[in-house]
């Protein structure tokens, strides 16, 4: 038995307030339903060929997939247009919990990573609205290293980066139950954020209590 010693993020959904204000806006503006729209733009969000995993593995250009909605789009009668996102993601609020409490891990001796489905194109906007060097010890974008979550091999790379711990040694926070469960499939602890941050990060606390109660031994930093 392994005790934790490294906690992963998600960036949209967990460390910001829930996306589904920015979709719904979205819908709105293009005269579509926000189901259909979601379903058109992020599939079935498993890892596969559809134009936005595409761009979140970095192998499709995010001006392809904006030619590509628009198409479906006029298709479905709907006047789509995705740059709008850039906007929005400029315009993101943080859950101020969620950034203190991370800051709180890394007091605590705990390993912080941030892991995101991004496009490089978002990179300008998102990389700027925090300092991510203060808050966690890597950041892991998808667009960068060419896989994306659910996809098992971006959580083995995270460990790497934060020093090789085993699977079991870790929890992600995730906004995407499909994305827990590919953590859950290689061994890490899951832990969903929905639109309650409290009831989240207390099941966080809980899980690392439990650990700590179960004599696995108080965590110790492997940083520098």
């Amino acid at each position: 038995m392994k005790s934790v010693k490294a906690v992963l993020f998600d960036y949209g959904g967990v460390l910001t307030e829930p996306v589904e204000a920015m979709l719904a806006a979205i819908a709105a503006d293009c005269g579509a339903d926000t189901t259909e729209l979601a379903a058109l733009l992020v599939g079935g969000y498993e890892d596969g060929d559809h134009p936005w995993h595409r761009v979140e593995r970095g192998e499709l250009p995010f001006a392809e997939l904006c030619r590509w909605a628009a198409e479906e789009g006029n298709r479905r009668g709907w006047r789509l247009d995705l740059h709008q996102i850039l906007e929005h993601m400029a315009a993101f609020e943080f859950r101020p919990e969620v950034l203190q409490r991370i800051a709180d891990l890394r007091r605590r001796g705990y390993l912080t990573a941030l892991v995101t489905n991004n496009a490089r194109e978002f990179g300008p906007v998102w990389r700027e609205q925090l300092d991510y060097g203060t808050l966690f010890d890597t950041v892991v974008d998808s667009s960068d290293v060419g896989v994306r979550k659910p996809d098992p091999r971006i959580y083995h790379l995270t460990l790497e980066r934060l020093g090789g711990g085993a699977p079991e040694e870790a929890v992600l926070l995730d906004y995407f139950e499909v994305n827990l469960a590919g953590a859950r499939a290689i061994g890490m602890h899951g832990v969903f954020v929905g639109a309650d941050t409290a009831a989240a990060l207390a099941e966080l606390e809980a899980l690392l209590d439990d650990e700590r109660q179960a004599g696995r031994g108080r965590v110790t930093s492997s940083r520098p």
